[in-house]
């Protein structure tokens, strides 16, 4: 008997099916998962696209967006940390993902996202015109040039520990979200929490992190901002003293400065803000007994083991 078909059939069937299991790795269905679907104006949630291959790349589009989300590898696929601008109105809406190999859209996914109604508050302050010249756009302007760079990129990885805690212990005076009028004229959305203090007391960092700013900036006056991993960023304002520098990794509760009155200030406070990227989120939102969706990342731990 002549052996050769023999071996050439054998050939062939393992290289189909090779070609069959290549074909089936590569028709695996990505799954788009949010930690929450139902969501407020100044909160965020945690987006998973698993599995996504190494070649295909994701792009995300959301009416409620104000810039594009920042991908990081997670398991077998990736992750990215979604804010809700406090300007967004109530209602439903759709998050679809493309991904795309080569230039070319190989999947199309789609994921409902509920954004409720929330009120905020209206504060009004009268302050003098040398005070109200700390704030001009130009002045902003150049601060952003700052700020913007420093929060330009983040850690690949996760750095904070455990639950967040405020950076300070004292009476808030100012809510996020609240609606500003200075001197009768509206002057936007309050970024973060006011927390008075005397002068001198030690604001701790919220986390572990990185330092990625710290300088006098025209507005906030001196200011620190710390990037936690993941786009995720706290910021540190009106202080009196830095006692960080840019690259110094810091640890929860560290002191990184003291309460001060610098910037466009009407009294010593701190003013403590948390940002996924340049988009302000409420810090409420990150203390309580875990982050939002921290459960949920142990749940995909469990299940990926």
């Amino acid at each position: 008997m002549d052996v050769w078909p023999v071996w050439i059939a054998l050939l062939v069937g393992a290289v189909l099916v090779l070609y069959a299991l290549d074909l089936g790795e590569n028709e695996l269905q990505p799954k788009i998962t949010l930690s929450a679907d139902h969501i407020r104006p100044g909160e965020f949630f945690l987006l998973q696209v698993d599995p996504l291959a190494s070649d295909l790349s994701l792009q995300i589009a959301c009416p409620f967006l104000d810039e594009e989300p920042r991908f990081f590898r997670y398991g077998q696929g990736v992750v990215a940390l979604i804010p809700v601008d406090y300007r967004t109105r109530p209602g439903d809406y759709g998050l679809e993902a493309e991904i795309v190999r080569g230039g070319q859209i190989v999947h199309r996914l789609e994921q409902g996202v509920t954004v409720s109604a929330r009120d905020f508050a209206i504060q009004k302050l009268y302050v003098s015109a040398e005070l109200l010249s700390h704030r001009d756009e130009t002045m902003w302007a150049e601060d952003r040039v700052h700020t913007d760079a420093a929060r330009a990129r983040s850690n690949s990885d996760p750095l904070w520990e455990g639950l967040f805690q405020p950076a300070l212990t004292g009476r808030i005076t100012t809510q996020f979200g609240q609606i500003r009028l200075i001197n009768d004229q509206e002057s936007g959305r309050h970024s973060g929490l006011d927390i008075a203090a005397p002068r001198g007391t030690e604001v701790a960092a919220s986390n572990n992190g990185e330092v990625v700013l710290a300088r006098f900036l025209h507005v906030t006056g001196n200011t620190v901002i710390l990037d936690h991993g993941w786009n995720l960023f706290s910021s540190y304002s009106h202080l009196d003293r830095i006692e960080v520098r840019v690259g110094q990794a810091v640890v929860k509760d560290q002191t990184i400065g003291t309460v001060g009155s610098t910037g466009f200030s009407t009294g010593p406070h701190l003013h403590w803000a948390v940002s996924i990227g340049t988009t302000f989120v409420d810090p409420e939102f990150v203390l309580g007994e875990a982050l939002p969706w921290s459960s949920w990342m142990e749940q995909e731990d469990v299940a990926q083991r």
